[in-house]
């Protein structure tokens, strides 16, 4: 993150290759009160 402007640089992998979000499953349509699906379809 840029300690200027808070903006994050996602170009920078001094601390992590991977940068991840999350939110609330409620932000989803039609998802799933458990977080599950069924299996996929080949």
């Amino acid at each position: 993150m840029n300690d200027e402007t808070g903006e994050l640089d996602l170009d920078d992998d001094t601390l992590a290759e991977n940068t991840r979000g999350a939110y609330p499953l409620s932000f989803i349509p039609n998802s799933s009160d458990t977080g599950r699906g069924p299996i996929p379809k080949i």
